[in-house]
């Protein structure tokens, strides 16, 4: 049941300390503080094991608008370093036992699938900017 993943994993991502706000699903306004979780590629097939367990990979999005300079300041790395801690926090969280409620199946791992945030849209117009993080969870049913 992917839909009762997706809202699992939205509670999940709202425990981030990091989280000032509200948490939108697959929706972001081009506001400055704006957070969204965003699908990927949901729920793909990995592989079956004897018994017939099957190992799955859920991989999604947090998606961050922040403001954003053409400039020599800090304006951008303040959004770099606040996607740096969401990628180390997913990488801790399944060590700490913090894991999302995927019902029956058995989460075997949760980690952040880029070392680094990824920037993703610029607007000029609003001098603001689109960074994404994304992560995956494997996991059996």
């Amino acid at each position: 049941m992917i839909a009762g993943k997706t809202d699992a994993v939205k509670a999940w991502l709202e425990t981030w300390p990091g989280l000032d706000g509200y948490l939108k699903l697959n929706a972001v306004e081009m506001t400055p503080g704006e957070f969204s979780v965003q699908t990927v590629f949901n729920d793909s097939f990995r592989r079956e094991f004897i018994g017939g367990k099957k190992e799955r990979i859920y991989t999604f999005a947090l998606v961050l608008v922040a403001d954003w300079s053409s400039g020599f300041d800090d304006v951008n790395a303040e959004a770099n370093k606040i996607g740096e801690e969401w990628l180390d926090w997913v990488d801790r969280q399944y060590a700490e036992g913090n894991l999302p409620d995927f019902g029956d199946a058995s989460i075997r791992k949760i980690q952040s699938v880029q070392n680094v945030p990824g920037l993703s849209a610029v607007y000029d117009e609003t001098m603001t900017a689109k960074y994404m993080f994304q992560a995956a969870i494997t996991y059996w049913e």
